[in-house]
């Protein structure tokens, strides 16, 4: 079962896709977003173990390509200078 939680901000809204299995299902979810062929995936080294594999299978089977970027884990990396 999935749950969709739509979040309404000031300008903007997008909806939080909630349930198991959904990583298989990025490309699908993903491609009505349209934008570049070519998606960044920022993600710390702790996630990427456990998930970057899988998010960058179903990217890549819906077409795109995928430019990881894995950073340190941890709060402090969580910055716009850290991911530059």
């Amino acid at each position: 079962m999935t749950d969709i939680v739509d979040v309404a901000l000031p300008g903007r809204a997008y909806p939080i896709h909630i349930g198991s299995g959904l990583l298989a299902s990025l490309g699908a979810l993903t491609s009505p977003l349209g934008g570049r062929n070519t998606v960044a995936v920022v993600t710390d080294a702790n996630v990427a173990a456990h998930h970057l594999a899988s998010v960058t299978a179903a990217l890549e089977a819906a077409g795109r390509t995928v430019a990881p970027i894995v950073l340190p884990p941890g709060e402090a990396t969580k910055t716009w200078s850290q991911l530059g």
